[in-house]
């Protein structure tokens, strides 16, 4: 993914930010499936120096489309979700590369569909899994990171 990430406040141990991003990923050779996303999350950084531990907070909504042969048609869908991150990223403090490493955590909000039926029985297992289990369907990923700070 591509993001621009702005550091608002600059307190010296404690910054927060905001960042904006997303992707785009055609595929043709499976269905001409294609998948898109964009995000906005806000960070916090402590530390001070090239050291610090961010952590932060945000909403995700992605897309995917692609052909079904078996109905013969494209199909359209929809999933937005929130996000948690913690990572350990080194960054000088003068313009220069940034190394980040961590995980992100993501949970289901909703479902969307072009098909009713697949929509309610999307949305029926999100909101079902939250009432039996006391949350939304989640999951955690690890996550690399490499950038530029200008």
């Amino acid at each position: 993914s591509f993001n621009y990430e702005r550091i608002i406040t600059k307190n010296g141990l404690v910054n927060f930010a905001a960042k904006i991003g997303g992707f785009y990923v055609p595929i043709a050779q499976y269905n001409d499936l294609k998948i898109a996303n964009g995000s906005f999350e806000v960070n916090m950084l402590i530390g001070r120096r090239s050291h610090l531990f961010t952590m932060g907070f945000g909403w995700a909504g992605y897309y995917g489309q692609w052909y079904s042969e078996k109905q013969q048609e494209v199909r359209n869908y929809g999933i937005p979700t929130s996000t948690f991150n913690m990572h350990y990223r080194f960054q000088k403090p003068k313009h220069s590369m940034f190394f980040q490493v961590g995980f992100t955590s993501t949970t289901l909000l909703g479902f969307a569909s072009d098909d009713l039926v697949e929509m309610a029985i999307g949305n029926a297992v999100i909101y079902g899994m939250d009432l039996i289990f006391g949350e939304k369907p989640n999951f955690t990923v690890p996550s690399i990171g490499i950038g530029y700070s200008f």
